[in-house]
């Protein structure tokens, strides 16, 4: 059933699936995020992925007090381990044309949506057919921005967007290879699975890969090309939290070069299936090489020479995209210098 026919039906449901794994301090204000939903029609699945700490009884508490919520509580697998679990769950929709749950968005359990994230999104899905739906979303610390809570963040623009014809001029819709060329070359679109509406039945035959980093864009690529064009709403209603306990964004571990490895499977992958798409993801690759570059030890030397290789290989290619962003194209002519100076330059900032 296409999505504008599903539009004609009864009111959607759309699933909600949240990971928890020790985040204790912060699930709480993530479902009150989602309670506040002006859209009611939700399924919320919480994920209790083995938490050591009370996260599994606040997500308990939760669903005793609103019937949407469902918990379930599993061993530790991971973040992609958990959001599959809960695809498992929608499994018997996902294999059928007639989807009593037809969307599902992701939230991170210490993340936080806009109170009209699913409104808003629904109203752009069924409107264009796109089949994903993407808002921008903005970073905050580990306090509850107070725009978060009267929920001004990108209120006005999301009035504008819902009154007549405002639809239509705020979002933008994209092929598929125009939103994948987008996500690889790192402009208006991200590859992550967050702060986005997909049609369930994206998911019929994909998941997750379980135990690596970058989980998302390892699907990224699959999930657009199935969808066939993506819809873009520039504003902000997406919340994602910076700096807590326990986050690796600015730390090196070596699960991090499962993005390399990723970026090279599917480099491999698309320069037989869709080569026009190669220039964009040399770009990301680039991009990746350098963020590595500058947060592994000396101690990876093999890692750190794949890198440069990529480097190297990419760099006069790069340098002559005019689509290739100037912070990547800053970094390859600082590349010029060598090895070993780069890599110190770059520990540096």
């Amino acid at each position: 059933m296409s999505l504008k026919l599903k539009a004609q039906s009864s009111k959607l449901k759309v699933a909600v699936v949240v990971p928890a794994y020790n985040i204790e301090p912060y699930l709480g204000d993530c479902l009150d995020s989602v309670l506040a939903q002006t859209y009611r029609n939700l399924d919320i699945i919480v994920v209790d992925d083995g938490s050591t700490d009370a996260s599994g009884a606040v997500a308990d508490d939760y669903a005793r007090r609103d019937s949407r919520i469902r918990v379930i509580h599993k061993p530790n697998g991971g973040l992609s381990d958990a959001r599959n679990a809960a695809l498992d769950t929608l499994s018997t929709s996902l294999s059928t044309s007639l989807s009593t749950t037809p969307f599902v968005t992701f939230l991170d359990g210490d993340d936080l949506l806009h109170p009209r994230f699913v409104e808003t999104l629904l109203d752009v899905a069924t409107a264009t057919g796109a089949p994903i739906v993407i808002a921008d979303w903005q970073k905050f610390t580990a306090e509850v921005p107070a725009s978060r809570k009267t929920g001004t963040v990108g209120g006005d623009t999301v009035a504008a967007a819902q009154g007549s014809n405002g639809l239509r001029s705020s979002r933008l819709c994209l092929e598929a290879q125009a939103a994948l060329n987008d996500i690889f070359y790192q402009r208006r679109l991200t590859n992550s699975a967050c702060a986005r509406l997909f049609d369930t039945g994206l998911f019929a035959h994909i998941r997750f890969p379980k135990g690596r980093l970058y989980e998302d864009i390892a699907i990224v690529y699959d999930l657009v090309m199935r969808a066939g064009s993506v819809a873009h709403v520039p504003v902000p209603l997406y919340y994602y939290r910076q700096r807590r306990a326990g986050s690796i964004t600015n730390v090196y571990t070596p699960a991090r070069y499962d993005i390399v490895e990723i970026l090279d499977d599917l480099y491999d992958r698309i320069s037989s299936e869709n080569p026009p798409l190669l220039p964009a993801l040399r770009s990301r690759r680039v991009s990746a090489a350098f963020n590595l570059i500058q947060l592994m030890p000396p101690t990876e030397n093999d890692r750190i020479r794949h890198c440069w290789d990529i480097i190297t290989a990419a760099r006069a290619a790069c340098l002559r995209d005019p689509h290739v962003r100037l912070k990547n194209k800053a970094a390859l002519l600082l590349s010029l210098l060598g090895k070993p100076l780069t890599t110190r330059l770059l520990r540096t900032l």
